[in-house]
């Protein structure tokens, strides 16, 4: 008996499987406790589903559970479905952040600097200027880095644990900004960094991280109660992991204090550096990235028992736990021709967002590649629709490019609070193509 296709996914519960609550290695000789067999992870299965589920996997082994799991993930992910978010009186330009404020409102972060507030019930929108400092702040702080290029854009969008506050780059390259999310106004603006300010991260709703260019990692203290943007915002400690390289992408991991950033290697190997922020910002380990090159983004999964790195041919999935001889756990193979450029984890499924209008998913549990429902190769999801404009001047620098051609690279993705969503922005890869594409899978 099989699922009925035409039923809607919901997520079980995070309740250990009936049978696999011991604490007894699994089939591949790893403890149930590892990246890639840990506990509490969402089956996107319906309620019917999970009965027929539950009736065929009685008896069964726990490889033959992870089958029939694998093929309802698969069934559920070939099912996704965009709803575009279109904004025809703003042409911004490369969304390169997004993130769910609450259940119906998400935001995004462009490249032009700009940030836009969507309600998915009402289809308000809103746009939210990024604050600027004060002038009187520029003597007794760092001195805005005026951009010869024009605005480097919104890199980083991160909810608080509680919600109440955001984070988001400020008007300057440098700046990175804590607003409010109940109404979007600004409560602090830090500066700290001498180069653009990549990715943050929180470590409570009191304390968050920052990475950028300069190759640093700034820890910060949110204080709403110091009066003024700037009161109260001095760093509480300042840590170098790249020298000479850059901080890519920051991870946190609130249940286990430990943290993750991503050196691409421009000076050197590759590496994923780990450390705690409390109560000293010790270096850990570090996890070099051999045969991998082109690597934009990670992704922390809970409890930090595995990170993904994409990279331009491969999903590398290392443990931050253990020693670097011993800390790559699989390496996953790609279909994007040009490499991933987003990564987010929900349970133990991996989306990579690829650089030529891709959005695919990795089964953790399964140890390979989400299959499509008729189970001929992955349930890869191409997108379509967005808007582009393409300049003059380079139809006639392209040869044999036409227009219609272009298509949106996933720079940025988000799972809504239920796991039942993930919100996508991205934008056209080639250079000085404008436009944007926005939407919700559900």
């Amino acid at each position: 008996m099989q699922p009925d296709s035409r039923i809607q996914m919901i997520p079980l519960s995070r309740k250990r499987a009936h049978s696999d609550a011991g604490d007894q290695p699994g089939p591949s000789g790893r403890p149930f406790d590892s990246p890639l067999e840990g506990r509490g992870h969402n089956i996107y299965v319906s309620n019917i589903a999970g009965t027929v589920l539950r009736s065929q996997l009685t008896g069964r082994s726990r490889v033959d559970r992870r089958q029939a799991e694998s093929l309802l993930l698969g069934r559920y992910c070939g099912t996704l479905r965009p709803q575009l978010i279109n904004a025809p009186n703003n042409p911004y330009d490369k969304i390169f952040a997004c993130a769910w404020l609450d259940h119906e409102r998400v935001i995004f972060g462009t490249k032009c600097n700009r940030m836009l507030v969507h309600n998915l019930r009402t289809l308000h929108q809103q746009e939210v200027a990024p604050p600027e400092l004060p002038p009187c702040a520029h003597a007794t702080q760092h001195p805005p880095l005026m951009n010869p290029y024009g605005a480097c854009g919104i890199h980083s969008i991160r909810v608080s644990p509680s919600g109440a506050l955001f984070t988001s780059g400020g008007a300057d390259v440098n700046q990175l900004a804590v607003m409010d999310a109940a109404d979007c106004a600004p409560r602090k603006l830090f500066v700290r960094h001498q180069d653009w300010v990549f990715q943050t991260a929180w470590v409570s709703d009191h304390q968050l991280l920052s990475g950028g260019r300069d190759g640093k990692v700034v820890l910060w203290s949110v204080d709403l109660a110091s009066p003024g943007l700037t009161g109260g915002t001095a760093p509480v400690k300042v840590k170098e992991p790249c020298k000479g390289s850059k901080v890519r992408d920051l991870a946190h991991d609130i249940a286990s204090g430990l943290t993750v950033s991503l050196d691409p290697g421009d000076m050197g190997t590759p590496a994923l550096h780990c450390f705690r922020v409390a109560p000293t910002t010790r270096t850990l380990r570090k996890l070099p990235l051999r045969h991998a090159e082109d690597m934009y983004s990670i992704a922390l999964g809970e409890g930090a028992r595995v990170c993904a790195v994409g990279s331009a041919s491969d999903v590398v999935l290392l443990d931050p736990r253990a020693r670097p001889a011993s800390s790559e756990v699989g390496r996953h193979r790609h279909c994007d021709a040009e490499g991933l450029r987003s990564l987010s984890i929900n349970g133990h499924v991996v989306a990579a967002g690829g650089s030529c209008a891709t959005l695919s998913f990795l089964d953790l549990r399964a140890g390979r590649w989400v299959e499509s429902a008729s189970g001929k190769g992955p349930a890869t999801l191409r997108l379509e629709g967005g808007y582009c404009s393409v300049p003059p001047y380079l139809l006639n620098m392209w040869d044999g490019f036409l227009p219609g051609e272009e298509h949106h690279a996933l720079y940025s993705q988000a799972w809504s609070p239920s796991g039942l969503q993930l919100l996508a922005g991205g934008g056209p890869l080639q250079y000085g193509v404008r436009g944007y594409y926005a939407a919700v899978f559900s």
